[in-house]
């Protein structure tokens, strides 16, 4: 496995029904050098462990699932991504949201091509 260029964090309470559709929008990233960190933030069961873990099979990437045992809000998910990642960049992608498939390299060719 590559070392990841980005970490990408999702944030998930209750996200279930849309976490999927972010997750194969990253999978269709032009730049492939990136990993996910779901954070499940204590949320009621609503299938976000089986729809990670059914995506972890389809991807040679990274792909990490952390669940809190309590609630720690979106902030808190969030930090904990960032502790668990290794890429060098942090993303944030919301898990109703979905990106572009030239989201990564365009934001790495702005980030880098701009001192």
């Amino acid at each position: 496995m590559v070392d990841p260029l980005v970490t990408i964090v999702l944030p998930a309470y209750q996200m279930g029904a849309y976490i999927d559709a972010a997750l194969r929008s990253i999978a269709v990233q032009t730049e492939e050098r990136w990993e996910v960190i779901v954070v499940d933030d204590h949320g009621p069961e609503d299938g976000t462990a089986r729809i990670v873990s059914d995506f972890a099979k389809g991807v040679k990437q990274r792909v990490e699932y952390i669940r809190h045992e309590v609630n720690q809000g979106v902030s808190g998910a969030r930090n904990t991504g960032i502790r668990a990642g290794r890429g060098e960049y942090v993303a944030f992608l919301d898990p109703d949201d979905t990106w572009l498939p030239h989201h990564l390299q365009t934001a790495l060719a702005a980030l880098n091509g701009d001192p």
